[in-house]
């Protein structure tokens, strides 16, 4: 139960693991959503679908949820007051976002007739500004974290927390007050429904851990020796999560955005074995333009996910809905990932330079 120091100085050498691991999460999360959005119900059911649908679970979301933890603990610049600012500012990002890769794209294709209202049930352009994704829960998150860290410094404090929320999230779920004002708030906890995608219940158990773990990374003066032990706590926690699902499967299971403290358990282990995975390949494989590139998606993780959302809202005016077959779809990954690439590249691009310009006119 050691105290943080919240004041610990961050280190200058970034760990390149922690990167490729949020770099690759990246990239399979834009091939899920190609998937998802573009590709029909025999796309989806055929063994490259299939591969592609796990790829975008554990070592997708769950990895950046856990890492979002991390790097909490990890950065010396992680202050109360900038993490509760950067929280705010992700949360009104997501809305941001469902604007402009839902309600517009949707409402534009409606009145042009490219897309029909059958097109896209359940969802209208209203009821898609409303969506709960991933930067609500990132936004939300981080606030809380934020909170803890300064009231609970205490690592094994926050485990206890993490499973705590896994283990007490499912009787939770879809419990409203019918009171309007607060069921918008209850939604973003524990809503269920094709409009909620990641509710803080469960999910903050993963940030909850990955802040944990980040603490003891960050002091730790053997580093290969602790992701061995992180591989071997993982398998463990992998087994045991495989136990509990064998139980009750549907229960445990749920539907991966709702998922009970068994599939919790095994994902949370599985992060941990997918982390030291990467380790090993950074300590192992020479560098290389492969891993250059997702050490650069990784720093750019949150302009590349929102970038990577409005290509492919938009791209549905352009090849449809749900009406693709695998081998367009893979096309359509490499795609939309180059785009998303080359657009973010331009888009940093632009803001350093309007942020050079700022500074000049500041000074003049």
């Amino acid at each position: 139960m050691a105290v943080v120091n919240l004041n610990t100085t961050e280190r200058q050498v970034r760990l390149r693991s922690l990167d490729l691991a949020r770099g690759m999460a990246v990239l399979f999360m834009v091939m899920v959503h190609v998937l998802i959005k573009y590709g029909n119900y025999a796309a989806n059911n055929t063994p490259v679908g299939k591969v592609i649908q796990v790829l975008g679970g554990p070592p997708a979301a769950p990895v950046l949820m856990f890492l979002m933890g991390v790097s909490l603990s990890f950065s010396k610049r992680a202050t109360l007051a900038r993490s509760l600012k950067r929280g705010g500012k992700l949360f009104l990002l997501a809305y941001l976002l469902n604007c402009l890769r839902g309600t517009l794209p949707a409402f534009i294709g409606l009145n042009l007739g490219v897309i029909t209202p059958g097109d896209i049930l359940p969802y209208t352009p209203r009821l898609l500004f409303g969506v709960v994704d991933i930067l609500q829960l990132a936004g939300l998150a981080l606030i809380i974290l934020a909170l803890i860290r300064r009231l609970m410094p205490w690592p094994l404090a926050w485990l206890i927390l993490a499973a705590a929320v896994a283990v007490g999230s499912p009787p939770l779920w879809g419990r409203m007050s019918g009171w309007p004002p607060l069921d918008g708030l209850l939604t973003l906890l524990w809503g269920t429904g094709d409009f909620v995608a990641f509710p803080l219940f469960p999910w903050l158990s993963y940030p909850l851990s990955g802040m944990a773990f980040g603490v003891w990374l960050a002091s730790s003066t053997d580093q290969d020796a602790l992701f061995r032990r992180a591989a071997g706590f993982g398998l463990a926690l992998l087994l045991l999560g495989a136990l509990i699902i064998s139980t009750n499967p549907a229960f445990q299971f749920g539907d991966y955005y709702r998922a009970g403290p068994g599939a919790a358990a095994a994902m949370t282990g599985f992060v941990l074995m997918w982390l030291a995975a990467c380790h090993w390949l950074v300590k192992h494989i020479p560098a290389n333009s492969l891993f250059n590139l997702f050490y650069e998606w990784s720093a750019r993780v949150t302009s590349f996910y929102c970038i990577h959302w409005i290509i492919i809202g938009w791209g549905v005016g352009l090849v449809g809905y749900q009406n693709q077959e695998i081998r367009v779809l893979i096309l359509l990954m490499i795609v939309v990932a180059v785009l998303t690439d080359q657009t973010t590249r331009l888009w940093m691009r632009l803001g350093r330079r309007l942020a050079l310009a700022a500074g000049t006119l500041g000074t003049a």
